[in-house]
């Protein structure tokens, strides 16, 4: 019986097979890691790109609510814009302080995570796990252009935060 181990040990089959499998196994481990990679860079463009079209469909109305210093609208346009799975936080600063209103989870100052509910007041912490303080942002200006007007009016700034772990 040893004599017939050690035959199949020096054996060109067991070592061509060795050599075929192992070599398959890194081939198939690079294909794998690469296709991941790639799905993975695909999906976050796709997210980026998601998060850059939100001022052309909430701009609008955010800058006339601002304008109009009507903070019920621009509290339910912002709590819209909220719910939407790619945010976890949103901002508003307008020019003169007065229209200011943060949701979710945003930078504050020192640029340290801090978190406000749906009414603007601030709360504990609501994400957890890997990537959740790992905030992301996209800023736009508002600005408002009405028919008396010929140029646009600067009223201040939105900033959308996302996170890596969405």
């Amino acid at each position: 019986m040893q004599s017939l181990l050690n035959h199949y040990r020096r054996s060109i089959a067991l070592h061509l097979l060795l050599v075929i499998f192992g070599v398959y196994f890194l081939v198939a481990v690079l294909v794998t890691v690469v296709q991941l990679y790639k799905e993975y860079d695909n999906t976050k463009k796709e997210f980026y790109n998601e998060i850059q079209t939100l001022p052309a469909t909430f701009g609008k109305g955010i800058s006339d609510s601002v304008w109009t210093y009507n903070q019920e609208l621009l509290q339910s346009i912002l709590q819209g814009m909220y719910n939407l799975p790619i945010l976890v936080g949103i901002k508003v600063q307008s020019l003169d302080d007065k229209m200011d209103f943060k949701i979710g989870a945003v930078f504050n100052e020192q640029n340290q995570v801090e978190y406000y509910d749906s009414k603007g007041q601030p709360t504990e912490q609501t994400l957890t796990g890997l990537g959740s303080n790992a905030l992301f942002k996209h800023e736009f200006p508002i600005s408002y252009q009405g028919p008396a007007f010929d140029q646009n009016i600067p009223l201040g700034t939105v900033t959308l935060y996302s996170n890596d772990q969405l």
